[in-house]
């Protein structure tokens, strides 16, 4: 797989997560304190943005865009990226009924700080200059 394209689809998981949580949280926006709204405003930001920014380092790291990378290291960031997002997006889960605003910033919180760096290490690897990659056919 280029690395042009599984760069866009990395994007794609992290811009759709984050979207998916600003909708949740703006669809209960009435249930959450006006300081509460704003904390979890951030920590979705930092939560999506530390990985956005690897990514578009990635695309203007030295390296071409027709670079190849290996498709077995394509497909399990893309699956590590896609069950990262469910699971940040599993922080929600019985907000406003059972669990309350405080226990959703904790678990984004926590959520963040586990399964971050399994995410963020994979990503390292797939744009860092240790992959062995090859020109595409005939882009050399």
């Amino acid at each position: 797989m280029k690395k042009l394209h599984i760069s866009i689809a990395l994007l794609a998981v992290f811009v759709i997560s984050a979207t998916v949580n600003y909708v949740i949280l703006f669809h209960w926006a009435g249930y959450t304190p006006p300081d509460k709204f704003q904390s979890l405003q951030l920590s979705i930001l930092e939560l999506h943005s530390l990985f956005v920014t690897m990514i578009l380092g990635g695309l203007f790291a030295k390296t071409p865009l027709n670079m190849l990378i290996p498709q077995p290291l394509s497909i399990v960031s893309l699956v590590l990226c896609v069950l990262w997002a469910v699971f940040v997006t599993l922080a929600w889960v019985g907000y406003p009924y059972k669990i309350n605003v405080d226990t959703v910033i904790a678990q984004l919180d926590s959520h963040s700080k586990a399964a971050s760096f399994l995410v963020a290490g994979v990503m390292t690897y797939l744009f860092g200059s240790s992959i062995k990659a090859e020109a595409a056919p005939g882009e050399a």
